[in-house]
């Protein structure tokens, strides 16, 4: 996930976007409003200070938020390691430098305007639009102020917002930069291009003793051996406590008794329905039905199919009106019934009956059992629970503790961080990812907690050994180097050959010809935009048919593993409604990364000028993962 958000973020649209989340949510967020004061303070930006109390508040908000979206709690060591205390210092840092600024300019609120602020906030507003300063006293409370932090906060809040109209208020990104982005966002091309063959080149021979070691030196990093690691596990289970075996024929009589609709299929009846518009006129075709009247005398008069009123084969409950279900399955076969339904009058017709069905016990007798130990087990899980931890504080080994509980005991030798063993085979770790991970952020014959199973049970681990990574002696990988070699002269072959033709269609040879001479052929690409994907073609090859104009020719990786030569065969300009939704949409993009970048170089600034200064003990004391230490 973190490297496909690193790709998405590299190209110089996506950063430009980016940077409107950022500025917006130091400057604009209402959340941010919710603060406490304190006397020690974690940083001092001019003559704002930033208190411990405060930075201790948010930060906690954070790691919330952060275990929130990671659906699990979130460790001190953790959020180190995800910067999120950078990122909590950093924005609030940022505020202190606006708020600094403000003082400067001597930026000021009245009590009138500010209560008229807080009165407009719809987090303060009842059912009926209205503010409800009840409703604001409990959400204030809710997140730790009182009624005074909050104005002060909403106070420092409203001078940053004026700070901020009085730089960017009224700006807005010019009509030629949208344009431009319009162009560059949604141009199309296709490209006309072949893929260079490995018969093209010549055949990579064996290397030499000193090209291997040359290129096991350049390369030693690619053949270096993994951490492996070593570790015993003990699974509890609902799935392994459950004994179907210790289940009675008695008690799986009882089950099969109480539930008689579980072991088959229910009564379905094949079903026929006509509305009426009121009482009067179903009265009328009931009678005429039983005065020897036909169905289709009464279907046409009701301006109606036999598909129209063919509710198909249901049981009573695929019925919505329970008194048509009750009528529908009280009635014999090819009786009609008028019923007063939930939406008007009905007639109805029973035109099949299948009986139900039920499975005999003894054909089902092994599924129940399964069904009550696994219920059991559920029950049983706790109580097992509690005696693992127990021995495990009393010092059992996991073994001791598998025999004593019955519980299967799994020993993994020598996995990497993949959960692949040295020759290549996968293990199936207990406790999946998860387990894997535990095992590698582990000591060994250190504690563990137990990695919690989506089916509710758990995994007990000990890591028993850790061999560290380690560079393996060419000897010992040379097979390996040796086929790395091959792989690499063969691309670079290819390469110098796909130049080759690209220079040669420069100087005028068509792309057919030089396809012909190659034995393979040109195919021509659907029209695809930048940062879109085109069958046939690599993310490189979609960057080069960008890199000029109509007619350039360049060349890439190929899907095939080898090199590509492409020739640009047409460019489509996209047609430019500055009223467009789209492009409306885009201004308001633009403008606000405008602002941002605007916002951001003069914080910088106002950081600059004013000084920053950062009490570190007072922040590790808060940050650290041993904070003990």
């Amino acid at each position: 996930m973190l490297n496909q958000m690193r790709r998405g973020a590299a190209n110089w649209i996506a950063k430009v976007f980016m940077g409107v989340l950022v500025v917006s949510f130091v400057v604009w967020g209402v959340a941010d409003a919710f603060r406490s004061n304190g006397l020690t303070v974690v940083a001092t930006v001019g003559n704002t200070d930033i208190p411990v109390e405060q930075f201790q508040t948010d930060y906690n908000r954070a790691l919330q938020q952060l275990g929130q979206q990671m659906g699990r709690p979130v460790s001190s060591a953790e959020a180190v390691q995800f910067g999120l205390p950078q990122q909590v210092l950093s924005r609030l840092v940022t505020e202190a430098a606006m708020s600094d600024a403000g003082k400067q300019l001597n930026i000021g609120l009245s009590d009138d305007e500010l209560g008229r602020q807080i009165e407009a906030d719809p987090n303060f507003k009842n059912a009926n639009g209205d503010f409800d300063k009840n409703r604001m006293i409990q959400l204030i409370a809710a997140n730790g102020m009182n009624e005074q932090t909050y104005v002060d906060a909403a106070r420092s809040l409203a001078k940053r917002r004026q700070l901020i109209e009085g730089l960017v208020g009224g700006l807005e990104a010019p009509t030629v930069m949208v344009k431009d982005f319009d162009l560059y966002m949604n141009q199309e091309r296709t490209v006309r291009y072949l893929d260079v063959p490995p018969r093209a080149i010549k055949p990579i021979g064996e290397p030499t003793a000193d090209q291997l070691k040359a290129f096991y030196e350049a390369h030693k990093a690619e053949f270096r051996a993994p951490e492996y690691r070593s570790a015993t596990f003990v699974v509890l289970d609902p799935a392994t406590l459950a004994d179907p075996s210790k289940v009675s024929d008695a008690d799986a009589q009882a089950a099969y008794d109480r539930d008689s609709g579980s072991y088959g299929t229910p009564e379905t009846r094949a079903v026929q329905q006509i509305p009426f518009p009121d009482k009067a006129a179903a009265d009328a075709a009931l009678a005429k039905l039983k005065g020897g009247g036909t169905l289709d005398q009464v279907l046409a008069d009701r301006k109606l199919t036999e598909k129209d009123i063919d509710l198909g084969t249901v049981a009573k409950t695929g019925l919505v009106d329970p008194k048509i279900a009750d009528a529908v399955f009280s009635l014999p076969v090819n009786q009609f019934a008028e019923v007063d339904g939930r939406f008007g009058p009905v007639i109805v017709r029973v035109t099949a009956i299948e009986p139900a069905a039920r499975k005999p016990f003894d054909s089902v007798k092994d599924d129940i059992k399964q069904q009550i130990a696994a219920e059991k087990a559920k029950r049983d899980l706790l109580t097992t629970y509690d005696s693992v931890e127990d021995a495990r504080a009393a010092g059992s080994t996991l073994k001791e503790i598998a025999a004593k509980n019955k519980l299967p005991l799994t020993e993994v030798a020598g996995v990497d961080s993949t959960g692949k063993t040295a020759a290549g085979q996968t293990v199936d770790i207990p406790g999946g990812s998860d387990g894997l991970s535990a095992v590698f952020t582990g000591e060994v014959g250190g504690d563990h907690d137990p990695v919690k199973l989506p089916s509710g049970g758990f995994v007990w681990l000990d890591v028993t050994d850790a061999k560290p990574a380690h560079d393996r002696p060419l000897d010992e990988v040379k097979p390996e180097v040796a086929g790395a070699w091959k792989s690499d002269e063969t691309q670079k072959a290819l390469a110098a050959k796909a130049d080759e033709v690209a220079a040669a269609i420069r100087k005028g040879e068509t792309i057919d010809a030089a396809a012909q001479a190659l034995g393979t052929d040109v195919k021509t690409s659907a029209a695809f935009k930048r940062n879109t994907t085109a069958a046939g073609l690599t993310p490189q090859a979609i960057d080069a048919a960008f890199s000029g104009p109509q007619g350039t020719v360049a060349t890439a990786p190929s899907e095939a593993g080898g090199r590509s030569v492409l020739v640009v065969a047409s460019v489509t300009d996209p047609t430019f409604f500055a009223d467009g939704p789209q492009t409306v949409q885009l201004k308001e993009k633009l403008t606000q990364s405008l602002a941002n970048t605007l916002l951001g170089e003069y914080v910088a600034e106002m950081q600059k000028v004013s000084g920053v200064k950062i009490n570190q003990a007072a922040l590790q004391r808060i940050v650290s993962p041993n904070p003990e230490s």
